[in-house]
């Protein structure tokens, strides 16, 4: 059993790290920034999704949760995995409650997002950009 919160709480702390990187204001400077250097690393940071990859595996291989006793690498690969569906799980229901509401991006992308659903035609996309907190600074 303690296997299992180890895992849970692994989960816990990649979910909150990996939508802190990738849907804070605070990271956006290094958002901008790795796009204007990289495509896929500007991608990396910027998807809570993508990102909770490479944190589990770090997460992971300093922690060492144990699933099963046998080949490790077995092990190593489990848990991951384990981690990151549990981690997207926390994600998607911490953005569906629309937790990030407070950045005032993020409200910008609710409301053009929520016009979009509701498919309302009198919403005023001048204050929308396609890559609101991508646009790298020149």
């Amino acid at each position: 059993m303690n296997t299992l919160w180890q895992i849970l709480a692994l989960a816990l702390a990649v979910s909150a790290v990996s939508t802190t990187i990738s849907l804070s204001s605070l990271f956006g400077p290094l958002r901008r920034w790795a796009v204007a250097r990289s495509l896929y690393v500007g991608t990396l940071v910027s998807c809570a999704y993508c990102s909770s990859h490479w944190i589990a595996f770090f997460a992971v291989a300093w922690y060492h949760p144990r699933v099963f006793d046998g080949w490790w690498l077995a092990n190593y690969v489990v848990v991951v995995f384990a981690v990151i569906a549990i981690a997207n799980v926390i994600t998607g229901i911490i953005r569906s409650l629309n937790f990030f509401a407070a950045d005032p991006v993020q409200k910008r992308k609710s409301r053009l997002a929520r016009a979009m659903l509701a498919d309302k035609t009198d919403v005023d996309l001048s204050e929308f950009s396609p890559l609101d907190d991508w646009t790298p600074n020149r």
